[in-house]
């Protein structure tokens, strides 16, 4: 960049030679000398320019990749209570804030070494020249100065509207789409196309009106030049008509201003340009900077073999006045098949998370094997704990990476093996690519039911002595849920196994259930004696199943 703002000025200071001792005085060496000076000063600047432009364009990437990784790194490793922090579109506002930064880098850069040497080169040409002239150039500066902070000042403000109005139409958009079934089956799609119609609106307003405020600086820029030069024009014909100045010195000056115009003009316009970057790279740093990571409050290892699980006295309130759990005490042994059951809010869900440590108590303890979850790594803690959600999620991929993902060792026998457990051996192998057939989006290539068996390979894969299963059967149908209850049996016959039941057959199946009512167990007990019993429990049947 100091190459190019060099070359460029010794263009300028060529000239001077160009006119008195070529066209002027007739020297035939001064074409050679001169001529090659210019082609030499072209060449560096073109070499010069080219490596400036791969050198930078190689940074701005490692520094895009960088930050994007940066964000992601700091997505996945968030508190499961700071997401909502963060709403719909961070996926895309990390991507292309790392850009901002990338765009503000190179902006900062490329102005401040290249057209800033460019300039006070060129200044220096102008300087030697004519100081009186360059004198009355710089009388200028002020006026361009307040102008241009008036610019940057309201190019600030509309660059944040627009961003939080961009931010604004992201969320529309994907509610819209997600809740496309909603929308279709209320008839709201003329609803949708007004709400987002009136956001796409409102932003192009904003954004017309950020194009007419930043586009200011350049007409202030060619307006002034035009009176400084014709000026220079007023004054050069003068000196040389009535002092006999000679032609070279103000073409010097005039190709030194003229040359010094357009980076003069960058970096007028770089504070407006950096404010619109600088919004996104806000963004960036904020989502770096705020929500706290899922750190281990534990160092030791979790040494579970047996998977005793127990409660003692844990109290959890996702906001610091309404508790979720209040003083929930329970206990589940080695092999045994507890049933959580309970109303919608009543806080299972809420025990599942807090098992796997998404969660932390504000009371009381958690245990395994007698050990205390909150003394432990988060690592070895969901090492000895399989999970399967209902809401069943596979990643993009192969059967056979989405069964054996968080196993790197897994062999080929056991992926088949936990699909065999899982009962879903068959339809993979009736499957064109059999183990490599890629699921799709979220399993997007797979039925509802087998998803839920990938989901639940996955977990028999893991081997774990504590198993989670959030109705992991719901979205079967009755004679495959039978065959994978056997098989669930089986293979968790050695196992502690919590289950958020919603189904009877699951309950019929456990050994213990447990009512939770309003975060608190209201009830515990088998099937029979609950139904006696627990009119809580009574009222969660309709035609012998739970709703």
């Amino acid at each position: 960049m100091i190459l190019v703002g060099l070359a460029t000025s010794s263009v300028a200071w060529l000239s001077r030679s160009m006119v008195n001792n070529i066209f002027v005085h007739g020297d035939r060496m001064a074409v050679w000398a001169v001529g090659g000076a210019i082609m030499l000063a072209f060449v560096v600047k073109g070499v010069a320019g080219y490596c400036q432009t791969v050198l930078m364009g190689t940074i701005g990437c490692a520094l895009i990749a960088r930050l994007q990784q940066v964000q992601f790194h700091k997505l996945i490793r968030l508190r499961l209570m700071d997401y909502t922090a963060h709403p719909g579109g961070t996926v895309s506002r990390a991507i292309h804030s790392a850009r901002s930064a990338r765009n503000a880098i190179v902006l900062v850069t490329t102005n401040l070494a290249r057209d800033l040497v460019t300039v006070i080169a060129l200044l220096a040409v102008m300087v030697a020249q004519d100081p009186f002239m360059s004198m009355f150039a710089f009388v200028f500066a002020p006026v361009i100065v307040w102008g241009v902070s008036r610019v940057i000042r309201e190019t600030k403000r509309l660059t944040q509207s627009e961003a939080d109005m961009i931010a604004g139409l992201n969320v529309l958009g994907v509610e819209a789409l997600q809740g496309v079934r909603v929308v279709k089956a209320f008839n709201l799609e003329p609803v949708m196309d007004q709400r987002i119609n009136d956001a796409i609106e409102s932003m192009e307003r904003r954004q017309g009106k950020l194009i007419r405020v930043s586009s200011l600086t350049s007409p202030m820029f060619d307006i002034l030049a035009g009176l400084i030069i014709g000026s220079f024009i007023f004054y050069a014909g003068w000196q040389t008509i009535n002092y006999g100045k000679t032609p070279g010195e103000f073409m010097a000056f005039i190709t030194a201003f003229l040359l010094a115009y357009d980076p003069a003009k960058r970096l007028g316009n770089l504070n407006v340009q950096l404010q619109r970057e600088l919004v996104g790279v806000k963004r960036a740093f904020e989502l770096i900077d705020h929500g706290k990571l899922e750190v281990s409050e534990g160092t030791d290892k979790l040494e579970a073999g047996r998977g005793a699980l127990s409660f003692e006295n844990v109290t959890f309130a996702y906001k610091h006045d309404v508790p979720t759990i209040k003083n929930l005490s329970f206990s589940a042994a080695p092999g045994e098949k507890v049933a959580i059951v309970g109303r919608s809010g009543a806080g299972k869900s809420t025990i599942i998370n807090l098992i796997l440590g998404m969660y932390r108590p504000s009371g009381g303890s958690i245990l395994i094997d007698d050990t205390d979850i909150s003394t432990v790594t988060l690592q070895s803690l969901r090492d000895a704990v399989s999970y399967v959600a209902q809401d069943t999620f596979l990643f993009s991929g192969s059967i056979r990476e989405n069964v054996a993902f968080g196993q790197p060792n897994a062999t080929e026998e056991g992926i088949v093996k936990a699909l065999e457990a899982a009962q879903a051996l068959d339809f993979v192998r009736n499957l064109p690519d059999g183990l490599d057939t890629d699921v799709g989006n979220n399993g997007a290539n797979l039925s509802g039911g087998q998803r839920q068996r990938i989901s639940i390979a996955r977990a028999f894969l893991k081997d774990a002595p504590i198993l989670l299963l959030d109705e992991a059967t719901s979205a079967l149908d009755g004679d495959t849920e039978k065959q994978l209850q056997a098989a669930l049996d089986k293979l968790s016959a050695n196992k502690t196994t919590i289950t958020v039941a919603h189904r009877l057959s699951t309950i019929l199946n456990a050994q213990k259930v447990i009512v939770v009512d309003a975060g608190e167990i209201v009830a515990e007990g088998t099937h029979e004696t609950l139904q006696r019993e627990s009119n809580v429990y009574k009222s969660l049947f309709v035609a012998h199943e739970i709703v």
